[in-house]
């Protein structure tokens, strides 16, 4: 189809990934399969663009918790503001360790820290701080913009699928409106292929539209420094994308056999 796996490694999975494609997409053959139903699912984070030293929506997310903190130096005390001040990620990492522990506490004051940064803030005016992020941040160890940071290979994985009829979709343990913004020209993925977590949505009239607040549904109510009126409505801002039941489905993320991490230079 004029595209090939060129930066893959000549070795069992770009083998394996070949042969299916050519199995599915040959008509007449016993696994032929309809391009309609042809639908590749990726992760994102590890599998897409980069996840290590932490994942980009974490660093996008602590960069607003140190500007809450420069703004209110009473945060400066308190955590998880006073780790993003101090530019300390070892509570962050420790909350995470004692997540898989069993104990929730750190964890549920760092949901609850979203959710103060990022209430009332509009669904446009989100897209355009996530828009606004990537234009500007670079990846903290490899001195390259975020935008950057996306796997060669795996790209180039995408666009041999696209070219062979498949729909290509994304589904992540990651904020889907953190992703939207950037998937078209990172991976050339449409919005409404975006699957991923969700935040609760409150609606409130304002001047001229109606005011979507972004809020996590699992916070913890000791959390909040100051009351606030309405709850999570739902997690779908009318966005999601329409359910699919693919004959054939490729799921693809890195194995041991992919090609070695590349960043992409889109």
């Amino acid at each position: 189809m004029g595209i090939d796996l060129g930066s893959w490694t000549d070795g069992s999975t770009r083998s394996a990934i070949v042969d299916f494609v050519e199995r599915v997409t040959t008509t007449g053959g016993a696994d032929f399969v309809e391009p309609a139903d042809r639908v590749a699912v990726f992760d994102n984070d590890g599998t897409l663009w980069c996840e290590k030293p932490m994942p980009i929506q974490l660093d996008f997310t602590v960069r607003r918790f140190a500007e809450m903190a420069a703004a209110d130096p009473a945060l400066q005390q308190q955590q998880p503001w006073k780790a993003a001040h101090e530019h300390d990620l070892r509570w962050l990492g420790a909350a995470m360790v004692k997540h898989y522990n069993g104990d929730d506490g750190d964890l549920k004051l760092l949901m609850g820290a979203v959710t103060e940064a990022f209430d009332s803030v509009t669904v446009e005016n989100y897209d355009a701080r996530v828009r606004a992020f990537f234009a500007g941040a670079d990846h903290p160890t490899l001195g390259r913009p975020y935008r950057g940071c996306g796997y060669a290979p795996m790209v180039e994985l995408l666009r041999y699928l696209e070219a062979n009829g498949f729909a290509n979709y994304i589904a992540s343990g990651g904020d889907r409106d953190f992703m939207r913004p950037v998937a078209g020209e990172l991976y050339g993925v449409p919005p409404e292929r975006i699957i991923g977590s969700a935040l609760g949505l409150s609606y409130r009239e304002g001047r001229r539209r109606r005011t979507c607040c972004t809020r996590p549904r699992w916070t913890s109510s000791t959390t909040d420094r100051r009351s606030r009126s309405g709850s999570g409505a739902g997690s779908d801002d009318g966005r999601s994308c329409r359910s699919a039941t693919p004959t054939a489905t490729c799921r693809c993320s890195p194995s041991p056999g992919s090609p070695t991490a590349r960043p992409c230079g889109r």
